[in-house]
């Protein structure tokens, strides 16, 4: 059970690290929001929140970044096709 816990916080800190160094990323101008990795990392950012949260049981932070992970999803096919 220990080894669980230890895991969802894991991918707590991951979706955190993703979507924290995709903004650091846009609000330095390394990046420009049509640039694939800069949605990469929000989409498997907002994708590890997602689970953790319905793990959490954070409902307002659930909805949030499934919106999140939809905007990503969303830039990412604007930009390949």
């Amino acid at each position: 059970m220990k080894h669980k816990a230890l895991l969802l916080e894991i991918i707590g800190v991951f979706g955190m690290l993703m979507i924290l160094g995709a903004y650091f990323f846009i609000s330095f101008d390394y990046v420009l929001a049509d640039n694939a990795w800069y949605q990469l990392m929000n989409l498997s950012g907002g994708a590890a929140f997602i689970y953790y949260t319905i793990k959490k049981a954070a409902w307002a932070s659930l909805a949030l970044n499934v919106v999140w992970a939809f905007i990503a999803v969303f830039s990412l096919w604007k930009i390949f096709l």
